[in-house]
């Protein structure tokens, strides 16, 4: 198994919400989630790679969704 070590800076304020927030509610978090920084870089890879669906896409699959 590999890891990385990875250092964010926010050049700016960032804001995440979820789905069970109400329109109201604001929350601050000390913290940027796993699962935001994982759909950041799936999102650059899209973009980068031109892809329209990761799932299809066997090189995408085995990073993304195998275990990769």
């Amino acid at each position: 198994m590999k890891f990385l070590d990875i250092r964010i800076e926010c050049l700016e304020d960032i804001k995440v919400t979820s789905a069970l927030n109400q329109v109201d509610t604001k929350e601050s978090l000390s913290y940027i989630s796993g699962s935001v920084i994982r759909g950041a870089f799936i999102n650059n890879y899209i973009k980068i790679f031109n892809i329209s669906d990761i799932s299809k896409d066997l090189e995408s699959k085995k990073l993304f969704f195998d275990n990769g």
